[in-house]
């Protein structure tokens, strides 16, 4: 069923975070030197993110636990996503701040090999929309602008995205292209509208057409993808009338 497509592995962070938790006091190679973890991190913690990019690898997230835990940091969130034999994770990272540079140097030490970057962000709280929803289509294939129409529509009706997932998947019919989105907004969401409009997406070169579920739900601070992805499973598919090949 496609909407099986939709179930999502364990969020990066819940992984993470149980890591840390796991590692915190254990011993650590000597690279990595052990920092009495912080009570609490108030005003004198560095919020930063971390981006790590490179080849696929037993241990990768299981290197950056024990990093941060040695350093007494904590996750704020997390996202990590394997494309094909490369791996990237990207995680807001919450660190004492004279720890912070020793930090990122361990890190550069334990992932050799991979690319790592780190931007310091400020701490701010913005809230959720009041409106959001979450969208779920799939393509008959991989055609050329088919994100480009999809992100269009959603555009058009005013929505923002907060979160996306795309990936190419075998559904009953072949290969599908899924695009699978959190949206939100500042005002009601016009439901019939945006469903008509991602029904009818141009699919050129395709005789198939176009399946869409659509569930909206009410505003969360912080809520992701992971949060209600039980929704689609609940969901009828929804077919789109068949677009003639152009």
């Amino acid at each position: 069923e496609i909407g099986a497509l939709a179930m999502p592995p364990e969020s990066l962070s819940s992984v993470l975070q149980r890591s840390v938790e796991q590692h915190r006091g254990d011993e650590r190679p000597p690279s990595v030197p052990t920092t009495p973890a912080s009570p609490h991190l108030g005003r004198d913690a560095v919020r930063m993110v971390l981006t790590v990019v490179g080849p696929d690898r037993p241990g990768i997230v299981r290197d950056i636990a024990r990093v941060l835990a040695g350093h007494g940091g904590s996750i704020a969130a997390s996202r990590m996503v394997k494309l094909d034999g490369d791996f990237a994770v990207v995680t807001k990272l919450v660190v004492p701040a004279d720890v912070a540079s020793t930090m990122e140097m361990d890190l550069r030490v334990a992932l050799r090999g991979l690319q790592i970057s780190t931007q310091a962000v400020r701490e701010e709280v913005h809230a959720a929309p009041p409106y959001q929803g979450e969208v779920l289509c799939v393509c008959p294939a991989d055609i050329p602008r088919t994100l480009l129409h999809f992100t269009s529509a959603l555009l058009s009706h005013g929505l923002n995205i907060l979160a996306m997932d795309t990936e190419l998947r075998p559904t009953p019919h072949g290969e599908g292209f899924l695009m699978r989105a959190r949206v939100g907004a500042e005002t009601p969401i016009e439901e019939t509208k945006l469903r008509s409009a991602l029904q009818s997406l141009p699919i050129e070169g395709s005789t198939g057409s176009v399946s869409v579920q659509l569930r909206l739900l009410p505003g969360q601070a912080g809520a992701t993808l992971q949060d209600s992805s039980a929704v689609f499973l609940e969901l009828p598919l929804e077919r789109g009338a068949p677009v003639a090949a152009r």
